[in-house]
């Protein structure tokens, strides 16, 4: 069952800069969207840049992204995001933050495929035990799991590929999903 959104668990400071193009992101979401594992506002896409990380804002539909529903987070420290943008961050910035510092990856995906989350063990895919969205436990989790995979299951809350690329993390998202149709 999904967990009741209450919102971000951490703050954000808008501060002047430009946002870097981000069109691999948008192409990135409107493929999501069309293996059917972004319903709604769920999901969310980020890349490492080297002026901090691009991420999807939360609330932006996965399927319709624009240019306004990225922002640049240039520092993330102390639960205070330092953005630039016109919308606030993901409420798993602290996930995707997380991510970059355990693993090797230049991109991260964060999709609710079901189908996934339950036969992740058939598909070998690893699972991150549950905690609630946005929190550093959940932060935690998934970078133990992302130690043994590339992508992983987050126990009630779906899955996260990450790569050196958004193609890349995508690849595996599809690959594990066609594996799902031959099983």
């Amino acid at each position: 069952m999904p967990e009741e959104y209450t919102g971000r668990k951490f703050s954000t400071i808008f501060v002047d800069g430009n946002v870097p193009d981000a069109s691999g992101i948008i192409k990135a979401g409107k493929e999501l969207a069309a293996l059917g594992i972004t319903p709604g506002f769920a999901g969310n896409i980020s890349v490492r840049v080297p002026s901090g990380i691009l991420i999807t804002a939360g609330g932006s539909p996965l399927s319709s992204l624009s240019g306004s529903d990225i922002v640049l987070v240039a520092s993330f420290e102390d639960g205070i995001a330092k953005a630039i943008g016109a919308k606030e961050p993901s409420s798993e910035l602290p996930m995707h933050s997380r991510i970059y510092s355990c693993a090797q990856c230049s991109a991260i995906i964060h999709a609710h495929d079901n189908g996934l989350v339950c036969n992740a063990a058939r598909l070998g895919i690893p699972v991150a035990p549950f905690a609630p969205y946005g929190t550093e436990a959940l932060a935690d989790n998934a970078c133990e799991a992302i130690g043994k995979s590339d992508i992983i299951a987050l126990e009630d809350h779906g899955i996260v590929s990450v790569g050196k690329s958004l193609d890349a993390a995508l690849s595996k998202i599809i690959e594990k999903r066609e594996m799902l149709k031959k099983k």
